[in-house]
């Protein structure tokens, strides 16, 4: 392009006059890119909040954090395991270790009711057993075995959720341990059905 062409180019320019709509459109754009660079302290309260939130949980949720590296241990062995004996044998140590708690005289009801999760998963993993086992996998041995320990851990429950009932007064937990004592007695019978099958 030499000289004469830019200057014909840049005449027609300067006569050209844009429509309101276009000059609308331009002047709407630039104030909202001026209103986007501006919000340059948004994302910093945003993230300030997310924070103060965090510490807020920390420090109200932090005896529980304590734990987390158990439960993500044994909930990933328990996904994990390659059959359901290993499911069930797991998932009964899981709730094994969740009982100690409750015998610990740890009576809130968060707690209780997260041991009644563990134990209704521990119970599936156990209802899903198959009893005469399964070639390469499991014998039938290894099944009445953990049938057996899973009674102890019935009997067990029912005895630490009996003896929490006696030391707490408050309301709510009692509700929750007359439940999770219910489930308990549930869980028994059911498994003693499925052993009389066998």
């Amino acid at each position: 392009m030499n000289d004469d062409q830019l200057i014909e180019r840049l005449r027609k320019l300067k006569k050209f006059e844009p429509k309101d709509e276009t000059i609308f459109l331009l002047k709407n754009r630039v104030f909202s890119s001026i209103e986007n660079k501006s919000s340059v302290f948004r994302p910093i309260f945003v993230y300030s909040a997310a924070a103060l939130l965090f510490l807020v949980l920390i420090v109200t949720q932090g005896y529980r954090l304590l734990d987390m590296p158990h439960v993500v241990y044994l909930e990933t062995h328990i996904a994990l395991a390659p059959n359901g004996y290993e499911k069930a044998r797991w998932s009964l140590g899981f709730a094994q270790f969740e009982l100690k708690k409750l015998e610990s005289g740890s009576t809130d009801s968060a707690q209780i009711a997260y041991l009644s999760d563990v134990s209704s998963e521990t119970d599936r993993y156990m209802s899903e057993l198959n009893l005469v086992g399964e070639p390469g996998q499991y014998s039938t041995q290894q099944c009445l075995d953990a049938y057996t320990a899973y009674e102890g851990y019935l009997d067990e429950l029912q005895a630490a959720v009996q003896g929490a009932l006696v030391t707490n007064t408050d309301s709510s937990v009692r509700a929750s341990l007359l439940s999770l004592k219910d489930e308990a007695k549930r869980y028994q019978q059911a498994a003693d059905v499925r052993l009389k099958l066998y």
